[in-house]
C-alpha cells in the first residue's frame, strides 16, 4: 500500500510516516483448466487465535472469534470486526481476516454480454487520535475462461501524541485493479474514493462471459488495529444486471457450486410514477429572472 502526506485534515487526523504496514493480502484465482473446480472452493476466517477453513462444494461459512476480533464469510457475504484497547500504536495488535474462493458457472446470457456486478462496500471506525494504528482491505475478484480481474480498496494510518508532530497514512482511497488476459470495451470499475465510513456500491461490469462459462468469484475482507480503535468492514455482492432483454437467452444465473444462485436480471427502466416526478420537479424548479436593460 502507498502512503500518501495528508494535507488539511483536522488535529485528530494527524498521521506517522513510521507507519507500521500489513502486506496486502494475497489474492490469486487460478484460471478455469476444466469443468471440474470443486478443488478451488475454499472459505476460511482468522479472528486473534482462532480459525476455521471449509472447502469443497459443500461449504457453507467459515467463522473464527477470538480476543475482541471477529471473522465471518459465506460465498458472497464476508464480515471482519475487531477492537483494540490500551496497547500501542507503534504495532498491530489484532487482527481479523476472511476470504472464500467459490467455483462458479454462468448460464442464460449471449456471449459477451455486458454483466454488471454491484456489491456493498460498507465500514465504521472510532479511534483514539492520540494513539491508534488502523489497517483495512476490501477485494473481489474473478477468474476462468483465460482471464483473472480483482479490484482492491485498501488504506492505513497512525495517530500518535501530539509531541510527535504530522502523521502520514491514506484516511480515503479508491480501487486498485489487477487483470490479465482479454478485456473488451465493456469492462469498467466505477468505485469513488472513499474513507471507508459508511456504505457504497460500487459495480464493475465485464464482457468476458459466455453461456455455460465456468471459474472462480472470491472475495476478502480484512483489518488490523493498535492502540485504541473499533470497527467492522463488510462486502456483499448483492445484484448482477444486463443493459437489456436482448443479452438473456432464458432464465439467467451464476450458480455456486453448491446450488446457489444469484439472478442475471435486466436492469430495472424507470417507473412511471418515477418518470412523473421527475417532470414534475422540471416544471417546478424556480425560474431565473433575467433582467432586461
Amino acid at each position: 500500500m502507498s502512503i500518501e502526506p495528508i494535507r488539511m485534515l483536522p488535529r485528530s487526523f494527524r498521521q506517522s510516516a513510521s507507519l507500521h504496514i500489513i502486506a496486502p493480502a494475497a489474492f490469486l484465482l487460478a484460471c478455469a483448466t476444466g469443468p471440474s473446480l470443486s478443488a478451488a472452493t475454499t472459505l476460511s476466517a482468522v479472528a486473534g487465535g482462532d480459525s476455521q477453513t471449509v472447502t469443497g462444494p459443500l461449504a457453507v461459512s467459515a467463522s473464527a472469534a477470538a480476543s475482541g476480533f471477529t471473522a465471518i464469510t459465506t460465498r458472497t457475504s464476508t464480515t471482519v470486526s475487531g477492537a483494540t484497547s490500551g496497547g500501542f500504536f507503534t504495532a498491530i495488535s489484532g487482527t481479523a481476516d476472511a476470504r472464500s474462493t467459490s467455483d462458479v458457472s454462468i448460464t442464460g446470457i449471449t456471449s459477451g454480454a455486458p454483466l454488471t456486478f454491484r456489491w456493498d462496500f460498507s465500514g465504521s471506525r472510532n479511534w483514539n487520535p492520540e494513539n491508534a494504528n488502523v489497517q483495512h482491505e476490501l477485494v473481489a475478484g474473478f477468474s476462468g475462461g483465460g482471464f483473472i480481474y480483482s479490484f482492491r480498496w485498501a488504506i492505513g494510518y497512525v495517530d500518535g501524541p501530539v509531541f510527535m508532530g504530522d502523521f502520514a497514512g491514506t484516511l480515503a482511497s479508491g480501487a486498485g485493479i489487477s487483470a490479465a488476459g482479454s478485456f473488451g470495451p465493456e469492462e469498467q470499475l466505477s468505485f469513488p474514493v472513499w474513507d471507508g465510513l459508511g456504505t457504497i456500491s460500487p459495480t464493475l461490469t465485464l464482457t468476458q462471459f459466455s453461456d455455460g462459462w465456468v471459474g472462480s468469484y472470491g472475495q476478502i475482507a480484512n483489518l488490523g488495529f493498535g492502540g485504541d480503535v473499533t470497527g467492522s468492514y463488510s462486502i456483499d455482492l448483492r445484484s448482477i444486471t444486463v443493459p437489456d432483454a436482448s443479452f438473456l437467452t432464458g432464465p439467467a444465473f451464476m450458480t455456486f457450486d453448491n446450488g446457489q444462485q444469484i439472478a442475471i436480471t435486466v436492469i430495472p427502466e424507470p417507473t412511471s410514477a418515477a418518470l412523473f416526478a421527475l417532470g414534475l420537479s422540471g416544471v417546478m424548479a424556480p425560474r431565473r429572472r433575467r433582467d432586461v436593460r
